[in-house]
């Protein structure tokens, strides 16, 4: 469980956020309590009560738990809930368990930085003075306590550097671990940190504790990412139906007026035909007769009379 007291709030980032301010004011207070009740659960983030964390939209028992815990009814809890997941301010996993993506990656993130910071954070942040600054490497052996944050490069021997350090090579977690530090640090110059980091490994001294955690968040953001893409197919989907049923209107729309055309037009061949039969002529009908006609039309049967 989680044993922070208390948890950061930027209320800039919370006004600016369109998803949530998208919201009612009532799904956004209860979001403000999803915030404080996940921050004590087993897992950062994630929605658990009563010990357990279940899909609260088909589990409704689970559902009467937790809205005894938001104090609202179980109908209001699952519709409020459903708004935020549906609003991209919640989200789902596959199990259904609802979970808040930005607490996962400040969690992520927070345990990155405090393994970096047992290992001696990052070495171009630190501020050494010149009585701290320990002597160089020799040109034969490599000194642990070496400092690897110096813009000199240490002297060492040709043989050695070919080698890549005493001939040893990067296993796979320390290359991995290399690539996402560098990935998520954004603060430094990528590439003398990466080479920092390759110089730590060589020695021994590289400390993998946190390579889950940054692991963790390349698979959130990866899975952000997909749901990202997701979404906004289904938008594009949507639209591209909508514009279909458009076209599909106007066109029957289109066709039922040339029906009626093609109608009228055959009932004043048909009258024109009873009046030539009789021997009369089609009375002429002024535009204001023609107007009041359109408003009030005669049933057929009048006409044919």
């Amino acid at each position: 469980m989680n044993q922070r007291p208390a948890f950061q709030f930027y209320p800039r980032d919370w006004l600016n956020d369109l998803d949530l301010q998208g919201c009612s004011l009532q799904a956004q207070a209860i979001m403000i309590a999803f915030i404080c009740v996940t921050h004590d659960s087993p897992e950062y983030g994630v929605l658990w009560v009563a010990g357990e964390k279940r899909d609260p939209f088909s589990d409704q028992n689970f559902a009467k738990k937790c809205s005894k815990i938001f104090r609202i009814t179980p109908k209001k809890f699952q519709k409020i809930l459903r708004e935020l997941v549906d609003s991209n301010v919640l989200k789902q996993d596959d199990e259904g368990c609802i979970y808040c993506a930005r607490m996962l990656r400040n969690q992520a993130l927070s345990e990155v930085r405090s393994a970096a910071g047992k290992c001696g954070g990052n070495p171009y942040l630190i501020k050494q003075s010149t009585k701290q600054n320990p002597p160089p490497l020799t040109t034969t052996t490599f000194s642990p306590s070496s400092s690897l944050s110096s813009k000199t490069p240490p002297t060492t021997s040709p043989s050695v550097q070919e080698q890549g350090g005493c001939g040893r090579v990067l296993s796979a977690d320390e290359e991995d671990f290399i690539r996402l530090y560098a990935k998520y640090n954004t603060k430094t110059n990528k590439a003398g940190l990466v080479e920092t980091l390759k110089k730590r490994a060589l020695l021994g001294t590289l400390d993998l504790s946190c390579l889950d955690a940054l692991r963790s968040k390349e698979r959130e953001d990866l899975r952000i990412e997909r749901a990202r893409e997701a979404s906004i197919q289904r938008v594009k989907q949507a639209e591209a139906n909508q514009k279909r049923r458009e076209v599909e209107q106007q066109a029957a729309e289109a066709e039922r007026q040339k029906e009626g055309r093609r109608v009228a037009e055959k009932f004043r061949a048909q009258r024109l035909a009873a009046l030539a039969q009789n021997g009369e002529e089609e009375p002429m009908i002024s535009l204001s007769q023609s107007a009041d006609c359109d408003a009030h039309p005669v049933p057929p049967t009048r006409r044919a009379e």
